[in-house]
């Protein structure tokens, strides 16, 4: 999503900030294959996003922001790394929905990689 957005049970809300009468904005909407891997929200806008098979998801921040992301039990632990510091919370369920991740990099433009960990 190229846009700050939340994903709320089965509704996309997507905040658009207009700074000046001719300003545009666009939102693109990118399917996860079917991976159950899901960013569920972004405070900023995401540069780029990539899914590679079903355990690595990349992207790439616009601006300074937070994501939440799903990550599946059957793909293992998540391990997260960025190439600038980055501030991440954990959680695990019981449920197959598996880890929830929340992810603030400490710069604007990031590079955030989530992948499985060799250990399942």
């Amino acid at each position: 999503m190229n846009n700050s957005y939340e994903l709320r049970s089965d509704s996309l809300f997507v905040r658009f900030e207009f700074l000046a009468p001719d300003d545009t904005r666009e939102a693109i909407l990118l399917p996860n294959n079917s991976t159950g891997i899901t960013i569920t929200s972004s405070t900023c806008w995401l540069d780029s996003l990539a899914l590679t098979g079903e355990m690595q998801l990349s992207y790439t921040t616009g601006a300074h922001g937070t994501q939440t992301i799903q990550w599946p039990r059957a793909n293992g632990r998540p391990e997260v790394t960025s190439d600038s510091r980055i501030d991440v919370i954990l959680r695990e369920s019981q449920s197959p929905a598996g880890w929830t991740i929340i992810a603030t990099p400490a710069l604007a433009r990031a590079h955030v990689t989530v992948a499985a960990t060799k250990s399942k």
